[in-house]
């Protein structure tokens, strides 16, 4: 604090409450502007600067800091703080809530886009005393892997996208969201998302063939995908009018096969 007067300052008395002007905390104490500590339990004073020791109470309050300035004429002035909001824990995760791959609050488990990787938290972080401030959050390989930040951002939304790096060179690897919270305070708290497998790529088939039906099981291999087909000779001629059987090989190195969808074209002539 600073004081001026026209006549000598002689002493300082310090207030503390959760008031403005309170002293429910710290009643006044009086020091004089020299290097002199009147209560060592509490204080360390130095001239215009105190440091102080005592228990502040209850947190996430507010607590006011009140300087008394006395002069020689025995006349005093009060000067006391905007005040300073207690709050030693950070924020928290709320309870079934997370980090989600993806726009929106659905978490998705494949990267498909080329262009950006985007993700969200929406109410996923809460801190009931000073609140949030802002979010820290980091793209990574790996769970905890700090060695491989692929990007890095401070943001005051819920939601974040990285457009800046080349998608493709992480084809087949996984991807993950390390969101920071920061209240008021400077306290953090973080969590990580699940991951989600970059897959810019479709699947693979190949080695399709028609096949007589008495080569092969039918009813067999619509109940057991994983069936034999034996040694899957092609045939050209079709002679059965009920049904046509087909085979193929598909797969998909980074993801699995969620479904096949089969058409067959009917043509005169096969130029």
């Amino acid at each position: 604090w600073t004081a001026r007067d026209e006549s000598p300052i002689t002493h300082y008395s310090y207030a503390l409450g959760t008031s403005y002007g309170g002293t429910d905390v710290v009643s006044p104490l009086r020091t004089f502007p020299a290097d002199i500590d009147p209560d060592p339990q509490y204080f360390s004073i130095s001239g215009d600067q105190a440091w102080l020791d005592a228990p502040m109470g209850e947190e996430a309050k507010w607590y006011f800091q009140s300087i008394f300035a006395h002069d020689a004429a025995g006349r005093w002035a009060l000067c006391v703080s905007d005040g300073v909001f207690w709050d030693t824990s950070g924020p928290r995760l709320r309870s079934g809530r997370s980090i989600s791959d993806g726009p929106g609050t659905d978490d998705q488990d494949y990267q498909v886009d080329l262009t950006e990787v985007r993700g969200s938290w929406r109410g996923a972080f809460a801190d009931s005393e000073s609140g949030i401030q802002r979010y820290e959050v980091a793209l990574v390989l790996g769970y905890q892997d700090d060695n491989s930040v692929l990007g890095h951002t401070e943001t005051f939304q819920q939601e974040v996208r990285f457009s800046d790096f080349d998608v493709m060179l992480y084809q087949g690897k996984t991807l993950y969201l390390n969101v920071t919270a920061i209240n008021l305070a400077g306290s953090s708290a973080w969590a990580v998302s699940d991951g989600m497998l970059v897959d810019l790529t479709p699947p693979v088939v190949t080695d399709v063939r028609e096949h007589k039906p008495e080569d092969i099981n039918v009813t067999a291999c619509v109940r057991d995908p994983d069936c034999s087909l034996g040694s899957r000779v092609d045939s050209d001629v079709q002679l059965d009018q009920q049904q046509v059987v087909v085979s193929w090989l598909v797969y998909d190195p980074e993801t699995e096969i969620r479904s096949v969808t089969v058409s067959v074209l009917a043509t005169d002539s096969l130029d």
